[in-house]
């Protein structure tokens, strides 16, 4: 995808979009087809991988696609990414830029943006995802 990649943030966006929710959605991770499914099971309204444009540190455009995108009564956005493969350096490189570019813009962890993420070993606590996922509840 655009000018993201360029830049080292976009190397998730290189994997394929092969996994796919019971609802036809395809998405990139199984930790996406959970997330996805709990979103649907609870009727929680949501975009995938909406294109967001925003500033870099230089003050260039660029394009992010955050995890899953909601719109609160008021039309206010709230994005939500999830974190796997921490295990790599480069994804753990990529993630710190990614969460930075979106605090330059004005989107803060735990207000406009939730972050939930897979250990270092890939495993995944369904728990918390659902716990998020009541907390955005309750914001949205």
């Amino acid at each position: 995808r655009d000018d993201v990649e360029s830049r080292g943030l976009g190397d998730v966006y290189k994997r394929q979009v092969i996994h796919l929710t019971s609802f036809g959605l395809k998405v990139r991770s199984k930790s996406e087809v959970m997330i996805a499914e709990f979103l649907k099971s609870r009727k929680v309204e949501f975009e995938y991988e909406k294109p967001l444009v925003l500033k870099d540190t230089l003050g260039e455009r660029m394009t992010v696609h955050p995890d899953f995108t909601f719109t609160n009564r008021y039309g206010d956005k709230l994005y939500w990414e999830h974190f796997g493969l921490l295990g790599s350096q480069k994804y753990r490189t990529d993630t710190l830029k990614k969460i930075e570019t979106y605090i330059i813009n004005g989107i803060m962890p735990s207000v406009q943006l939730i972050t939930t993420a897979e250990n270092a070993d890939g495993s995944i606590d369904a728990g918390v995802i659902m716990r998020t996922i009541e907390m955005i509840e309750k914001i949205l």
